[in-house]
């Protein structure tokens, strides 16, 4: 089953990338990019440092998780990510366990932090990505993601009455969302501006892969 979602995921995310012409600024991702469905937390110890390492999907109950393994490991030199991303909100959170650890991130080369992890990882005071680590957004969706069959179980039960009020509850949510992640940003030293100018601008179902000069300029990483 493992197998089946490292396949599925990278083939999936690869298919998107070329259908919206993103595969211009983001390298191809392997299959088997993510070795887990759900964040696991393990410690390395990598060049003197000791360093625990976040792979696979960002789940419901990633932050909880996150916060134990930091407890159970600490100290901890550095944190690394690599995800798929996952659940939006699980992301910021991340990010506020990262900031009262005050704990630094790293997305080393050949790692990858799509979506919900990008705000996972700039939740870290200090924040570095080597050249070769990939740092790629999307606008958030519900189409591309778990809860889309969901939606489409609850229209299929309640017909088209159920359909506006479901638009509508979506729309607020999205709303709020947005709201959420720009105060996120603000908070953490990082420009709003890669939410207008970057991510919400990309189409859900694309990836954009940001240059070493675009994670300079919206305080994405502030230490080289």
């Amino acid at each position: 089953m493992l197998r089946r979602f490292k396949t599925a995921i990278a083939s999936g995310i690869a298919a998107l990338m070329l259908a919206t012409g993103a595969a211009a600024t983001c390298p191809p991702l392997a299959v088997g990019q993510f070795r887990n469905e759900d964040l696991l937390a393990r410690v390395d110890y990598i060049a003197g440092k000791k360093v625990l390492i976040l792979d696979g999907g960002v789940d419901d109950n990633a932050a909880a998780r996150v916060d134990a393994a930091l407890r159970t490991y600490a100290p901890v030199d550095e944190v690394w990510l690599n995800s798929p991303g996952g659940n939006a909100r699980q992301g910021t959170a991340i990010g506020q366990v990262l900031r009262r650890w005050g704990v630094s991130a790293r997305i080393p080369s050949g790692f990858w932090c799509i979506s919900a992890c990008n705000f996972a990882f700039v939740g870290a005071p200090i924040r570095q990505i080597d050249p070769g680590g990939q740092y790629a957004v999307h606008m958030f969706t519900n189409v591309h993601s778990k809860s889309y069959a969901a939606y489409r179980e609850f229209f299929r039960k309640n017909g088209e009455p159920g359909v506006f009020t479901a638009l509508q509850s979506r729309e607020q949510g999205s709303a709020l969302l947005a709201i959420e992640q720009a105060d996120f940003l603000i908070r953490m030293g990082v420009s709003r501006r890669l939410l207008s100018e970057v991510m919400y601008p990309q189409e859900a179902a694309g990836l954009r892969c940001l240059n070493q000069a675009e994670m300079r300029r919206y305080n994405v990483v502030n230490f080289e």
